[in-house]
């Protein structure tokens, strides 16, 4: 993004956003003074890339094992609106 953005940002259709769960801060707060936070790292990728996207021409996939708690604040987060709802997929892993 930073030195070769500008060169490729147009043209990005499809932003998949792995381990979405992760931008929750984790209150570790030293590492937030560090600039060492991975949640910070990955909302601050995350918002740049949201912002320079043409919305009408990219999608965006933000995926979760374990966003239970949070999945409606991430899709607000992602479609950037207070009515937007997650898809969810309730499969089981099994391990035999």
């Amino acid at each position: 993004m930073k030195f070769l953005g500008s060169l490729f940002i147009r043209r990005v259709s499809l932003i998949v956003l792995d381990e979405a769960h992760a931008v929750q801060f984790d209150g570790n707060k030293d590492s937030l003074q560090k600039a060492e936070n991975r949640s910070l790292r990955l909302e601050s990728l995350s918002a740049r890339l949201f912002t320079y996207i043409e919305q009408n021409h990219s999608r965006i996939i933000a995926l979760s094992a374990v966003a239970a708690e949070t999945e409606g604040a991430l899709a607000s987060w992602i479609e950037n609106s207070t009515n937007a709802s997650p898809a969810k997929t309730n499969s089981e892993v099994r391990v035999n």
